[in-house]
């Protein structure tokens, strides 16, 4: 790997907490949510021409070192010729993120919801939502989903609410599909709507 693929250090990564993405190269970044609380890696890559996002994990629980060897690992598969998304997808147990079960579940839905401005709002999840869309849903933790909520929760706590009740409909739903989490444990962590409770500050 060459030094401009290494930009980051295991210092700087701890150290940093300005919202946004920090490039380490190679196409592995880590994310940081707007209040600062919540970093996970992301490896952006193109396929056939088009921009994808794959989740790698959480910070601190998924190193820079074990980032950076996961990075490599997917962009290897894509050298020969495969969508990484699509390849992790396919392996035995492999798990769903959060954004691939919210797609599913506004699909299964989308029908039963007459208003055009409900839909609109449950489309517009993605945007609010965007730190967790490609984590696997067994990543989604006691901080994650707050990183997401507390920008908003004092300003507008309404669209706030609204956002936790469909963060936590997705989650659930996430629990009812073949290849969910279920009642399993990832690193500890359960999905629980526990996980949508906003942090008190």
């Amino acid at each position: 790997m060459s030094r401009a693929e290494k930009k980051l250090s295991a210092g700087a990564a701890k150290g940093l907490s300005k919202p946004g993405r920090w490039s380490d190269g190679g196409g592995l970044y880590l994310s940081i949510s707007a209040d600062g609380r919540s970093k996970s890696w992301v490896y952006l890559f193109r396929w056939k021409g088009n921009a994808r996002e794959m989740g790698l994990g959480t910070y601190p629980l998924i190193s820079l070192a074990e980032a950076r060897e996961r990075r490599d690992h997917w962009r290897k598969v894509q050298l020969t010729g495969h969508n990484p998304i699509e390849a992790r997808r396919a392996l035995p147990g492999s798990m769903p993120t959060f954004g691939e079960c919210a797609t599913r579940f506004i699909t299964s839905m989308s029908s039963q919801w007459r208003s055009e401005k409900h839909k609109g709002e449950w489309q517009a999840l993605e945007e609010h939502a965007k730190l967790l869309w490609p984590m696997p849903v067994n990543h989604i933790d006691m901080a994650a989903v707050p990183a997401v909520l507390n920008p908003i929760w004092e300003t507008k706590r309404e669209t706030a609410s609204r956002l936790r009740g469909r963060i936590e409909a997705v989650l659930n739903y996430a629990k009812l599909t073949p290849s969910g989490p279920g009642r399993t444990r990832q690193h500890g962590v359960a999905i629980s709507p526990m996980c949508c409770q906003p942090a008190k500050i």
